[in-house]
C-alpha cells in the first residue's frame, strides 16, 4: 500500500509540474501575439511601414531647449536624418552671447564644429542611439513581448519590449490611438569622463500632428538618466528630403578618430 501510494504522490507531482510549465508557456506566446499586434495597430495608427520610414529620413526646423547643470538655455535647431546618419545646427542664446554648434554623424565618424573648432565626437553614442528608433517597428527578426502599463502625460500607455541583435527596446503606446508616446532603453555611452558607461535613455513624443498622410509627432522631448536633457518643437518639416552626402561629412575630412581605440577595446 505505501509503495502505491508514493507512487500516486509521485504521478500527482509529475502532472502538477507539467500543467505549470503549460501554464508558464502558454502565456508567453499568447502575449507575443498580444504585442505583435499591437505594433501592427501602431504601425496603422501612424500611416504605415512607409510612414515609420519616415522617422528616419526627414528635415526639421524649429525650437529646441537645453537643459546643462540644472539651466535651461533656448535656441533654434535644423535637424536632418537620413537613414543612420545624422545633422544637426543649433544656436543656443546663454546671456547676452549665441553659439552655434554643429554636429554630423555620417554612418562611421562623429563630427562637431564648435564656435569654429572641428573635434571628432565618440561615434559610438550616434550608433547606440540608432539601435532604438521607431524603425523597429517595422523591422524583421525584432522579437516582442509585453511590457506593463502606466501613464505618461495623462494619457494611459501600455508597453511592447523590442529583442533585436540582443538589444532592448521598450515602447509605449497610448491605448487610446496606438501612437507612440516614449521610447525608453539602456546601452553602452561615452560619458562626460570620455569612459563608457551604461545610461538609460527616454525619449517621449507629443503633440502628434497629420502631414502628408503621417502622424507624426512635432515635439520630441529626449531624457537621460531619468533627467530631462532636450526639447525639440518643430515648426517646418520635410519628409524624405533630398540631401547630398557632403552635408553628413566632416568639413576637413581629416577626422582625427580619438575614440576608435576606446570603441574597439
Amino acid at each position: 500500500m505505501k509503495a502505491k501510494h508514493i507512487s500516486l504522490t509521485m504521478t500527482s507531482v509529475c502532472l502538477v509540474v507539467f500543467a505549470l510549465l503549460l501554464s508558464t508557456a502558454l502565456p508567453v506566446s499568447a502575449q507575443g501575439a498580444q504585442a505583435k499586434d499591437l505594433v501592427t495597430k501602431a504601425v496603422t495608427a501612424i500611416g504605415g511601414e512607409k510612414a515609420i520610414q519616415v522617422f528616419e529620413n526627414f528635415e526639421g526646423e524649429g525650437d529646441i531647449k537645453v537643459t546643462y547643470f540644472g539651466r535651461e538655455m533656448a535656441g533654434t535647431i535644423k535637424l536632418v536624418r537620413q537613414g543612420r546618419k545624422r545633422y544637426q545646427k543649433v544656436k543656443i542664446a546663454f546671456g547676452s552671447r549665441e553659439f552655434l554648434v554643429t554636429e554630423a554623424y555620417d554612418g562611421k565618424v562623429t563630427w562637431r564644429d564648435m564656435m569654429g573648432t572641428l573635434a571628432d565626437q565618440p561615434s559610438l553614442n550616434n550608433e547606440s542611439d540608432q539601435d532604438h528608433t521607431v524603425s523597429l517597428l517595422i523591422k524583421k527578426g525584432v522579437k516582442y513581448t509585453m511590457g506593463k502599463e502606466t501613464e505618461i502625460e495623462g494619457k494611459k500607455a501600455v508597453g511592447v519590449v523590442a529583442e533585436y541583435k540582443g538589444k532592448k527596446t521598450t515602447f509605449f503606446f497610448d491605448k487610446t490611438n496606438f501612437t507612440v508616446l516614449e521610447i525608453v532603453f539602456k546601452d553602452l555611452y561615452f560619458g562626460q569622463k570620455k569612459i563608457k558607461e551604461s545610461t538609460e535613455k527616454r525619449i517621449r513624443y507629443q503633440d502628434y500632428k497629420k502631414k502628408d498622410g503621417i502622424m507624426f509627432p512635432h515635439t520630441t522631448i529626449f531624457y537621460e538618466k531619468g533627467k530631462k536633457a532636450v526639447e525639440v518643437i518643430f515648426k517646418k518639416l520635410t519628409f524624405n528630403p533630398k540631401l547630398l552626402a557632403s552635408l553628413f561629412q566632416r568639413p576637413d575630412k581629416a577626422p582625427d578618430l580619438r575614440f576608435r581605440a576606446e570603441r574597439y577595446e
